[in-house]
Formats: C-alpha cells, structure tokens, sequence
C-alpha cells in the first residue's frame, strides 16, 4: 500500500512539474507581449504630445506677432 501511494505522489509530482513548466512558458510569454504592447503605447504617445506642444508653441508665437 505504502509503495502504490509514494508511486502515485511520484506521478503526481511529475505532473505538477510540467504543469508548472508551461505555466512558466506562458508567463515569459506574456511577459514579451506586454513589453511589445508598453513599447507601441509609448511610441503612440510620443506623436500626440510632439503635435500639442508644436501647435501651442505656434499659437503663442502667432499672438506674440499680432500683439
């Protein structure tokens, strides 16, 4: 009895390690998705700011000459 249960808690463990080695798999991953994903946001953020600074800069030089 002893020997069939240390058996299956060996089958078990085997188990869990794949388990475990996919979870890793699909962590690392994820992991290179989202730090794809932050790179493109960034990049998608850089244009909107460069654009409002641009046309604030410019609507404060065309007061400046006006005034």
């Amino acid at each position: 009895m002893t020997r069939h249960f240390e058996a299956m808690q060996d089958t078990a463990n085997q188990r869990f390690d794949a388990v475990d080695k996919r979870f890793e798999a699909v962590q690392t991953e994820m992991n290179r998705r989202f730090e794809g994903l932050t790179r493109r946001i960034d990049r998608a953020m850089i244009w909107p700011y460069a654009t409002t600074l641009t046309v604030g800069s410019l609507v404060v030089a065309a007061l400046k000459l006006l005034a």
